[in-house]
């Protein structure tokens, strides 16, 4: 059963995509480039893409990846849907074809 419409697909797929993220923050084992010590993800000192690593800047291994990636493979997925069902709003066929 679907709880939403079509036209709702992008906004779930950006919820989830930042629940994933959100929940791969949290699952970080530690460390970050000014201290190798810390236990968890700083928005302040992490970057990003140390979500992305096999192994967590402190040496453990990173049970964030799998988390990490699917949040971005939703983000990038809901980005898609968005910029299709925008050029099928268009009226004009050369904008939908830009789109």
């Amino acid at each position: 059963m679907i709880f939403f419409q079509k036209k709702h697909l992008f906004l779930v797929g950006i919820i989830l995509s930042v629940a994933l993220i959100i929940i791969a923050t949290s699952m970080y084992p530690g460390g970050s480039p000014n201290d190798v010590s810390s236990h968890d993800f700083s928005w302040q000192h992490n970057y990003f893409c140390n979500l992305f690593d096999k192994n967590a800047i402190n040496g453990q291994q990173n049970s964030s990846r799998p988390y990490a990636i699917a949040g971005i493979l939703f983000m990038c997925l809901s980005f898609l849907v968005f910029f299709y069902q925008t050029s099928i709003k268009l009226s004009k066929q050369s904008g939908q074809k830009i789109v």
